[in-house]
């Protein structure tokens, strides 16, 4: 009771962690089981005692016996209420603990799943409503951070009191404040990267509406600018306006290009977006920047289109401009000065300059008349082209100009007028008479018949106001006729002279006046006569063209060809109507153009190019009009034809497939026969009647297709209906066809029947040939499993589970769910029907008979795999360790490819010597590994082999396939094997037996090389060689590699060859006999060949060039070795190495006590 009394003292205090705790309390339970073993014991003492105490003698005994029973009972009862108490404690601090624990456990699992979900390598949202979505979302996430708040510090306080309680001694590792520690920073940690999490979420969402913002602005600018582009005027022909219209445009332009330093923050804001955001926004994103984009490239287009359009426009408005405001400011200065000479005078002198004067202006005036003739063409025609508001401008333009060169004209003919009557007046009755005939004389011309006057009607009505003028001119001469008449009546009668001079003037006077009048009234009567004509020739153009326009249209936009014979007949003969009535407007262009002819013929030379201009039009449009005509006569023709051709083959079509649906439905009546040659023989037949049904094709296509609707569209989705498309393989059986639109019914019934039952004999035909291979392919297989052979099945499926590299193993355990070893028969035919292996369920039937031949139901591992490996082959796998042992050394060495391999000798059982070396290495078998003992520990095999074997110091197993992808061109890595260093006077002996050596000696040239997994990420070095030949036949051959970081390396290797002959050695040594310290032997050597490398080594760094040069001569000599004592010569070759700069060193030898040599 002491013991387990000091035991409960001793106990571990609470700490707090329910593991602990439950391994406290487990303790105790044992402790109060074991306690409660020993009542058994107490209560035998307290027996003994009162047995005792009734049988003692002594009082003084019984009352020491009864003390020490109350003590032990006592003890008893407080050693028992002790332990009831720990197990209370225990118990109640257990369940304390456990609550808190599960609330711990629960919010740092929590805290776990928050943290995963924080740390998720999410795409923010590119938009401003999913960002704005995921902001929502990340609040809502941080508002149950402050719902869980009041639970963190709930346990924190629950944590401390725990802690109090137990004290300091019972908090030890994994307690109480490790928990409390690891969930403090786990919520630390958790609410730092949420608070990160929505900083980041919430500058997604400023970059996105700032990105938003700017693009919906910039679209209203877009918007508003194609609407400024599609609302703007015509470029106006008034020169003021289009100016104005030219610097507004320009400040449009420059706003335009303006707005493309936005189009480029849009799209840095747009890209950024794009790199960081969902996908489904990035595409939104990127459709929005390319719509952008386009837009604002269209209206830089349109704005320098229109400003081409402007610019041309200003042009001609500037040319108009420049011309009427020339015109019309001469006009205003010759009106000026016409107003500013009034004066006539009476001096006949002054009279006849001032006459002169005006003959010079009326010159002038007429020079002019064509410019202003062409001021009013161009006025016109810029007219047609005006808008309304230009247009009044411009018609007041020209009245204004035509106002005022009439007014001119008019004061000219006034002043003419009045000096002519001033020299009448003044006397100078024969200089008005004169100057009345030249003007007739001068008129006279311009009013003969021959004149032309006929063309267009803006000619015609030029001419008519020219002649306007002139009888406005005629009519102002009229009073100075009748005064010269009047004046030269009143001299003749007052004169006594010969007056028959002024007579035959005044006669010829009135002759030319009369003239004058009657050609007037002819020219006037011409003029209207050719006004009236160009009116007529200008209506019969525009009603032709218009007529012409109207049938272009007819024919153009009648319609789609009809599909039936029916109505494309009715076409054809509406369209021979029309063709009708187009060769009745034949007639009307042949009087058109024979009246343009005949204008054409006395046509004014300025209306010459418009009239031949209206009569090209004509030409041209009508040939356009025939043409298009017979074009569409010849569709109607061929679609005729094409229709008829095509009735006449469906007719054929139906009939053939009415055939063949008949055949197969007989085909289907009669059962399949279970003869492999019968069905063979029926699926031929059955082929040939496929490919005549399949020749049909082309023509079923040709009648179908063009009937056929489009395909339908899902009107909820907007998604296309699409079929899927499988192809059939040579052996694989056929498919139904793609699902295609019908024809409509509606249209052609015969079309939809034509396509129903092309299907229908496909999808039989299909069904007959299905059966007839189920039926072959049943008879295939009952063919095959008659000769079903266990051990064929099983080399197929060893060689494919090898090409899989899987297990039996692994297999068996992975359809082994309960793992008893066993398989039904039916999980063994699914697994490896699942596993892709090319098998048949008739054959796996057959395996599964062979594995289960008791036909207990199920497939036994053990039995498997004896199956799979029998007896015969697994007696050779090696039974012992040490069999298993030499059978791995052997496989490992056998992977060295060199010419002397790496030698491997076994000394004893697991004991084995490798390479040169002498040491004996112990060889075990841990952990299914074969391990070899170096030093006092153990090392894999293959590792031990590739740290000693040379030729896989470098990790090679394979010389030449490694040589062949790594190295350089004309490098080697192999290795000679491992020899004993030999002193001078046995490489002198051994010389004698390698005269049968051939080839130049093989010089060892160190190379630092590395290999491709030794550089990194360097760059591939550049290497250029270059080889020259010196003045003194040496070689010098210069190599420069580039390597990164501007490091360079250069190497020279000059190689010089000398004659063959006597090296210059002591006499001895050139062909006599010398004695030699080897015991009255003599040598002669003879040089065969002799040559000195120097190579040359450059290397440019950083820092400077740091050079190496190497010298090496090599020597091929001739050696003749001579014994005089037995008179016997020995003569050898052989090819040495030696620098003739290094010594040899020589050992005495004793005299060979017999002439042979080894």
């Amino acid at each position: 009771m002491d013991r387990t009394e000091e035991v409960l003292l001793e106990q571990v205090p609470l700490t707090g962690d329910p593991k602990q705790d439950e391994v406290q309390l487990a303790k105790h339970k044992v402790l109060q089981n074991d306690i409660l073993a020993h009542q058994v014991s107490v209560d035998s003492v307290n027996k003994a005692g009162q047995g005792f105490l009734a049988t003692a003698d002594n009082p003084e005994v019984a009352r020491v016996i009864e003390g020490k029973l109350d003590t032990v009972n006592h003890k008893w009862e407080d050693l028992v209420q002790k332990s009831a108490d720990r197990q209370q404690e225990l118990e109640k601090c257990l369940g304390e603990a456990k609550t808190f624990q599960d609330q711990v456990d629960q919010l740092l699992d929590w805290l776990e799943s928050t943290d995963k979900l924080i740390s998720r390598a999410e795409p923010v949202g590119g938009l401003p409503d999913s960002a704005r979505e995921q902001l929502d979302k990340h609040k809502a996430l941080m508002k149950q951070f402050g719902d869980k708040e009041e639970l963190l510090k709930k346990l924190l306080e629950e944590g401390a009191k725990m802690k109090e309680d137990i004290g300091p001694g019972g908090d030890n590792q994994g307690g109480i404040s490790q928990k409390l520690q690891e969930l403090d920073k786990k919520w630390n940690d958790s609410v730092q990267k949420a608070k990160e999490k929505q900083t980041q979420l919430e500058d997604a969402l400023k970059n996105a509406q700032e990105f938003d913002v700017g693009l919906q602005d910039f679209i209203v600018w877009l918007t508003a600018a194609e609407k400024t582009l599609t609302n703007t005027k015509r470029p106006s022909t008034i020169y003021e306006n289009v100016q104005k219209q030219i610097c507004d445009h320009r400040e449009f332009v420059k706003d335009v290009a303006g707005k493309r330093e936005d189009v480029d923050k849009l799209d840095r804001l747009g890209t950024q977006l794009k790199y960081f955001s969902q996908k489904k926004d990035v595409i939104v994103i990127k459709n929005m920047l390319v719509n952008v984009q386009n837009r604002y490239q269209r209206v830089g287009s349109r704005c320098n289109e229109k400003t081409r359009e402007l610019e041309s426009g200003m042009k001609l408005a500037k040319q108009f401009d420049e011309q009427y405001r020339n015109l019309f400011d001469w006009l205003d200065e010759n009106e000026k000065f016409m107003d500013d000479d009034r004066s006539v005078g009476t001096d006949p002198e002054f009279l006849k300059s001032q006459r002169l004067k005006h003959k010079e202006f009326q010159k002038k005036l007429s020079m002019v008349q064509p410019t202003y003739d062409g001021v009013v063409r161009a006025g016109r025609n810029l007219r047609e082209k005006s808008n309304q508001e230009d247009t009044k401008l411009l018609n007041a333009m020209m009245t204004d100009l035509k106002d005022k060169w009439d007014l001119l004209s008019g004061k000219a003919v006034d002043r003419q007028r009045k000096l002519e009557e001033a020299l009448l007046y003044s006397g100078q009755f024969k200089d008005a008479l004169q100057s009345l005939l030249e003007w007739m004389y001068q008129v006279e011309p311009t009013l003969a018949d021959d004149n032309p006057v006929h063309g267009d009607k803006d000619t015609v009505a030029n001419l008519m106001d020219a002649h306007q003028g002139f009888q406005r001119d005629l009519a102002s001469r009229k009073n100075s006729v009748r005064s010269v008449k009047k004046s030269a009546k009143g001299l003749m009668d007052k004169s006594s002279e010969d007056t028959s001079h002024l007579k035959t003037k005044l006669d010829e006077l009135d002759t030319k006046w009369e003239t004058v009048c009657e050609l007037n009234v002819q020219k006037q009567a011409r003029l209207e006569d050719a006004l009236k004509e160009a009116e007529e020739f200008n209506s019969a153009v525009q009603n032709l063209l218009d007529s012409f326009a109207a049938t272009e249209h007819s024919m153009k936009f009648s319609g789609p060809l009809a599909e039936s014979e029916d109505k494309l007949t009715e076409q054809l003969e509406n369209h021979k109507d029309a063709k009708r009535m187009l060769d009745a407007e034949k007639n009307r262009l042949n009087d058109v153009i024979r009246q343009g002819e005949d204008i054409l013929s006395k046509c004014h030379p300025d209306a010459i190019p418009i009239v031949k201009r209206h009569l090209g039009i004509l030409n041209a449009r009508w040939e356009d009009i025939q043409a298009l005509s017979e074009q569409k006569e010849s569709r109607l023709n061929d679609a005729l034809r094409k229709v008829q051709d095509d009735s006449e083959l469906l007719d054929q079509v139906m009939e053939f497939l009415e055939d063949a649906e008949h055949k197969l439905a007989q085909q289907e009546i009669e059962p399949i026969p279970e003869d492999m040659e019968v069905v063979e023989k029926l699926l031929e037949e059955h082929n040939h009647f496929e490919e005549s049904v399949a020749s049909k094709q082309p023509d079923i296509d040709r009648l179908v297709k063009p009937h056929k609707r489009k395909r339908s569209v899902d009107s909820n989705s907007g998604i296309p209906i699409s079929f899927d498309r499988s192809r059939r393989g040579r052996s694989s059986r056929p498919r139904s066809r793609d699902a295609s639109p019908a024809a409509d019914p509606v249209k052609n019934p015969k079309i939809a029947a034509l396509d129903n039952q092309w299907k229908n004999v496909w999808l039989r035909a299909m069904n007959r040939r299905r059966a007839l291979q189920d039926v072959q392919e049943k008879q295939n297989e009952l063919q095959s499993m008659k000769n079903f052979n266990f051990e064929d099945w099983r080399a197929r499926y060893l060689k494919w589970m090898q090409h899989k590299k899987a297990r039996v193993m692994d297999f068996f355990r992975k359809l082994d769910h309960d793992r008893d070893g066993k398989l039904s028969r039916k999980d063994f035919i699914d697994g490896v029907a699942d596993s892709n292996f090319d098998t048949t369920q008739p054959e796996m039937n057959a395996v599964v008979d062979y594995l289960d031949p008791l036909n207990e139901g199920f497939i036994d591992y053990k039995k498997f795999l004896n199956a799979l490996y029998p007896d015969s082959e697994r007696s050779k796998q090696p039974a012992t360790e040490a069999e298993k042992i030499a059978n791995e050394v052997e496989r490992q060495v056998c992977k060295c490819q060199c010419t002397k391999k790496f030698k491997v000798q076994k000394l004893g059982e697991s004991k084995y010597r490798f390479g040169d070396s002498q040491m004996m290495r112990l060889v075990r078998i841990l952990r299914s590994t074969v391990m070899v003992r170096v030093g006092g520990g153990w090392m894999a095999l293959d590792e031990f082999l590739v740290k000693n074997d040379p030729c896989r110091a470098k990790g090679r197993t394979n010389i030449e396939i490694k040589e062949k992808f790594i190295l350089a061109s004309g490098v080697s890595q192999s290795m000679a094997a491992f020899r004993r260093s030999r002193s001078p006077s046995e490489c002198s002996t051994s010389s004698v037996g390698s005269s049968s050596m051939s080839g130049s000696p093989f010089i060892k040239s160190k190379r630092n090389i590395k290999r491709p997994w030794q550089q990194g990420h360097t760059t591939t070095p550049r290497v250029t060689s270059t080889t020259r030949v010196n003045p003194d036949g040496s070689f010098t051959r210069t190599t420069r590699e580039a390597k990164g970081g501007g490091d360079s390396v250069t190497r020279k290797s000059t190689t010089r060859s000398v004659t063959p002959g006597y090296l210059d050695t002591p006499r001895s040594s050139r062909g006599t006999r010398a004695k030699s310290p080897l015991g009255g032997v003599a040598t002669k050597k003879k040089v065969l060949a002799q040559r000195t490398e120097v190579d040359v080594e450059e290397k440019k760094t950083s820092v400077g060039t740091q050079g190496l040069v190497t010298v090496r001569t090599v020597t091929e000599e001739e050696r003749t070795v001579t014994k005089p004592t037995h008179r016997h010569t020995v003569n050898a070759t052989s090819r040495l190495m030696e620098p003739t700069t290094s010594s040899r060193r020589k050992q005495k030898q004793a005299k060979p006590p017999a002439p042979r040599w080894k």
